[in-house]
């Protein structure tokens, strides 16, 4: 989830979370074990079975590749359809994973006082910012006619924009309120902070 999400995003939730000093950094190392596995172990797989890496040339590949690995029992291929309904699985989970992540920056906003407050109202029995949820559901509803391509490209130059003004911030607070009671502090001075900045954005960028 968080691989998909970006670390950054986890901090938005953390309101929900039991302990997050503690509980945060056990998650991130488990989700660096996981994330390796489901990289790692899959090719492993199709690399002993002797399939030739030009098999992999269109969305659908793995399913493909697990279809001709698994066979058919009674005709039915039971391997592709555990791989597609993973996948289905997976997406459903990053898919609440963001809605969960992004409906908590309206709500944080409103109560700042940088959107209306409409936006900081919450369940009463969930304490979700429904609010929230229902324009960012509305906000992806109205993006669906613009084509993979498009959304690709446009998610790019959002989260890129993201990042920027998260690392700019950083950079900021580091300057104007040095003192400011931090959880956590880049080392390194003011220094250290801008060379986090620039390298994280130029790896992203290559990414």
């Amino acid at each position: 989830m968080w691989n998909y999400m970006g670390w950054d995003n986890a901090s938005t939730i953390a309101q929900e979370v039991e302990r997050p000093q503690r509980t945060y950094p056990k998650a991130m190392i488990a989700a660096v074990v996981l994330v390796s596995l489901t990289y790692v172990l899959p090719f492993l797989a199709v690399y002993f079975t002797g399939i030739p890496a030009s098999m992999f040339t269109e969305d659908g590949s793995w399913a493909t590749i697990a279809g001709l690995i698994g066979g058919k029992i009674f005709g039915f291929e039971w391997l592709r359809f555990l791989i597609v309904l993973g996948g289905m699985m997976s997406a459903f989970g990053m898919f609440n994973a963001l809605v969960m992540s992004y409906s908590r920056l309206p709500l944080a906003m409103a109560r700042d006082g940088m959107l209306p407050k409409v936006f900081a109202k919450t369940s009463v029995k969930t304490n979700a910012p429904w609010v929230g949820i229902l324009v960012c559901a509305t906000c992806w509803a109205l993006c669906l006619g613009l084509g993979f391509k498009r959304l690709v490209t446009l998610d790019i130059m959002l989260y890129g924009a993201a990042l920027m003004l998260e690392f700019v911030t950083l950079v900021a607070l580091r300057i104007r309120e040095p003192e400011l009671k931090r959880e956590f502090k880049v080392p390194g001075g003011l220094a250290g902070a801008i060379m986090v900045a620039c390298f994280h954005s130029r790896c992203c960028a290559w990414r």
